[in-house]
């Protein structure tokens, strides 16, 4: 099982080195020549193992894990490059780049709050505009007017998204963008890798129209209960300066952090602590699988009932 792991993991890592995802084709031709040589495992086994000085169960036993390894890596590769070209293909148009697009969808993510309005994931369900093109995955911006006249503003309403009402509204997107700079913040690879294919902003002036207060599917649970953990500590914590920290810290979101604080948190270098990652997780995880594979080793009673590494498993993943 670890050789068919390692395998998959250096198959994925193999296509995620090539400069552009390989045609049809030539992924073709590189699993005929897996196939080859596989194919060409169990005669090189039986012309080694037949030699009298070499052990014959040790060779046959690498030649089987080899083959194992040779097909993981070719299996790891080909999956890679079916969810890359999956990803890629749901991609937005070029020629509907900047264009007014009016779409039906779900807001997917807890609403960030911005210095001119929200930001936030969209699930698009429906394209109104005949012929239009769409990423089902975006990211939208709601802006309140800006520079526009006392008149305009009073006719303008701004809506307060929450996370999984229906809306019906206008966009304007384009594709993510990055730039190229050394050393610099890889946007369009981070927004490859969260499925944002589009990005833009809501067309206030077309209007906007509530359809659905709240969507019930699996997709949004998680993201429901983190809004209403959030509501909970804006309300418990109402006009503490510390309530933007807290809320970062509980559910990763920190757009309320202020600026102020956000200056320290990057003087001391403990910036990276104020939104939970996988990183996190996975280290907390560690340590409690470390600690109850300790404990649970001392005690013979329970090695009886359920052996240390799978009591040791069952704690890292509570």
């Amino acid at each position: 099982m670890v050789v068919i792991a390692l395998g998959f993991v250096a198959g994925a890592w193999m296509l995620q080195q090539q400069a552009s995802l390989p045609m049809l084709s030539q992924l073709l031709f590189m699993g005929t020549m897996v196939v080859m040589l596989i194919a060409a495992i169990p005669f090189l086994q039986q012309r080694f193992c037949n030699r009298s000085f070499f052990n014959q169960h040790a060779f046959a036993l690498l030649f089987t894990r080899l083959t194992y390894f040779i097909f993981a890596t070719a299996l790891g590769f080909t999956w890679a490059w079916g969810i890359a070209n999956l990803r890629l293909s749901d991609a937005l148009p070029s020629e509907w780049e900047q264009k007014n697009i009016t779409i039906i969808g779900v807001v997917a993510s807890l609403p960030e709050q911005t210095e001119r309005g929200q930001r936030f994931l969209f699930d698009v369900e429906h394209v109104l505009t005949p012929h239009a093109q769409l990423p089902k995955h975006i990211s939208l911006n709601i802006y309140a007017p800006y520079n526009a006249s006392p008149k305009l503003v009073s006719t303008i309403q701004v809506p307060q998204v929450q996370v999984g009402e229906r809306w019906q509204w206008s966009v304007r997107l384009k594709r993510p963008h990055g730039v190229v700079n050394p050393h610099g913040f890889d946007f369009e690879g981070w927004a490859l890798a969260e499925n944002i294919r589009a990005m833009g902003t809501v067309r206030l002036k077309s209007g906007t129209k509530k359809l659905a207060e709240h969507v019930t599917h699996p997709a949004y649970w998680v993201e429901n209960m983190r809004a209403n953990i959030a509501e909970r500590i804006d309300k418990t914590l109402a006009g503490q300066p510390y309530a933007g920290v807290i809320r970062a810290l509980v559910i990763g979101e920190d757009s309320q952090i202020n600026q102020t604080d956000w200056d320290i948190y990057l003087r001391t270098g403990t910036n990276h602590l104020m939104s939970i990652s996988g990183l996190h997780i996975t280290m907390l995880s560690g340590l409690m699988f470390a600690i109850v594979y300790w404990i649970w080793r001392r005690f013979p009673a329970l090695l009886m009932h359920l052996p240390a590494k799978k009591a040791a498993a069952i704690g890292g993943m509570l």
